[in-house]
This record gives structure tokens, sequence and C-alpha cells, in this order.
């Protein structure tokens, strides 16, 4: 599965992030290839109202080596922050394990380091990390290619800040490199509201 687009939801609303290739809301170990550009933008709701205001977001990530990527991404109001992501090992034949290291928002003094492992069992992956926010928080996930051009995901993060997300990410019919994507994401706090998103992304290779 290509690098996918998404803000991570803290209390449900959508925060501003340095981002790298993910699931829904959490870093994969996958890494863009050498050269490779991915643009991506994304429109965050709260609720199930589409009436309600949404918050806007873009978001680059550039593959310097095969295992090597950073990112950069913006709220359009005045935030910017970037990220890196370092694979460290890999195994199976396809690279069907792999192990990455890397930082979330990096900005000033302010980082979310995190380390997540992938394994490959056919169309279908599992993901599994840890990360260091406010607090130190674990996450899963998996992804599954469904249908050609179609891959549906769920994630999982802990704590009460944390989310339930899922989405499906549809490959646009004559476009090579063009991808839209659908989520939702369901708090943990059950006080705090769901939130949803609409992105769309585009990767070429330089």
């Amino acid at each position: 599965m290509r690098g996918v687009f998404a803000s991570v939801f803290v209390l449900a609303t959508a925060a501003a992030w340095g981002q790298v290739t993910s699931l829904v809301t959490v870093p994969v170990a996958d890494t863009l290839g050498e050269g490779e550009l991915e643009i991506g933008y994304q429109a965050d709701g709260v609720g199930l109202d589409p009436d309600r205001p949404y918050s806007h977001s873009a978001t680059l990530v550039y593959g310097v080596t095969d295992r090597l990527e950073i990112g950069f991404d913006t709220d359009f109001l005045g935030t910017v922050r970037w990220a890196a992501k370092a694979q460290v090992w890999t195994a199976g034949g396809d690279g069907d394990f792999a192990l990455s290291l890397g930082a979330l928002g990096v900005q000033g003094q302010q980082s979310t380091p995190f380390v997540v492992g992938r394994a490959g069992f056919g169309r279908a992956r599992v993901h599994v990390g840890w990360m260091r926010e406010d607090i130190s928080r674990g996450f899963f996930g998996f992804d599954a290619e469904a249908l050609p051009g179609l891959t549906l995901a769920m994630d999982y993060t802990s704590g009460g800040s944390g989310a339930v997300s899922a989405g499906a990410f549809v490959a646009i019919p004559g476009v090579d490199g063009l991808t839209g994507s659908v989520g939702y994401s369901a708090p943990n706090d059950r006080s705090a509201e769901a939130g949803h998103f609409i992105g769309l992304s585009f990767a070429v290779r330089l």
C-alpha cells in the first residue's frame, strides 16, 4: 500500500503534524522509494454534520533514500511541522517484515518519537508500534487490499485522547499515483465527539 496521509486525531480534532507514510492515523514501517514525492490534502470534520466547519491541512513527503523519508505539513494557519522516518530492518523474501524509527510533529524542541513494526501476510498487513506524545502510547492497525485499487484500513491508539479509526483508500482511475481517501475516527474518551476526513494524495517519482 502506498503512503496515505491523515492528520492524527487528538480528542477527535485534527492536529497539524509533520507527517510520514501512514495508515489511517498512525505511522507505518514503510518508506517511500528514493526520489519519490507524495503530496496530500485533507479536510477534517468533527462529528458527522457536514455543515460544521472543516479544518484543512496539506502534507509533503519525500523519499531521500529507499529507507529514509522526510515529511512536512501545514494547517494553513501558520503552523508548519516536519517529520522523519528511517527503516532500520527488513526480513522475508519481499520485505514482509520491517521495523522503522522516526519522529512526528517536530517543531522547535517538541516532537513525537515512535517505533513501528510491520508484518505482511499476502494482501493483508499488521502494524504495531509505540509513540511518546504527552504520554507513552501504544498503537496497532491493519490494512488489506479488498479489491484492485481499493485498500481498507483500521488502527487504534491507546490513551484517553487516542481513538479507533477506519479508512478507505481508492486509486483514482486514469491518473497514475492519485489516491482518494475517506475515514472516521471514534475517540476512546466517550465524552469527545467523533471525527471524519476526506483526502486526496498524489505520488510521483522525480
